[in-house]
């Protein structure tokens, strides 16, 4: 029973990742050069519930927590990175331990997040080290 569990759970956590990741509507994750991380565009969403969408325009990438620091808890201002990118690194790090071909497949996206949060190098042209 618990090598059920223990897949089913790995199942869920990879579709959420995925959500982060990989994501197939209009809340991305985006590079900033300016400052140089990963940063969330956030999302408006409409509706309730199940029925909840991102009503972002797409089109033109508009990201809302750009022009408000208090959206998206301050991701795209760099608050709490380390906090919030932590979760899912921690989550890829379980996943990667019983699924090496997803660990392969997302490895230089969790890497991006890692980079962004504790970042070892001096000499990265594109995180600062340790933020």
């Amino acid at each position: 029973g618990e090598k059920k569990i223990l897949e089913s759970l790995l199942t869920r956590l990879q579709k959420y990742l995925a959500l982060w990741l990989h994501p197939e509507k209009n809340n991305v994750l985006m590079y900033d050069a300016t400052w140089g991380g990963v940063i969330s565009c956030g999302c408006r969403y409409e509706g309730f519930g199940s029925t909840a969408y991102c009503a972002n325009n797409a089109t033109r990438l508009e990201c809302p927590a750009f022009s408000d620091v208090g959206f998206d808890f301050g991701n795209a201002w760099y608050n709490d990175h380390h906090f919030h990118y932590g979760y899912l690194i921690y989550a890829a790090a379980v996943v990667a331990k019983y699924r090496t071909a997803w660990a392969a497949k997302n490895d230089d996206h969790i890497q991006l997040l890692i980079r962004d949060i504790a970042n070892p190098n001096s000499n990265d042209p594109h995180f600062p080290q340790h933020r």
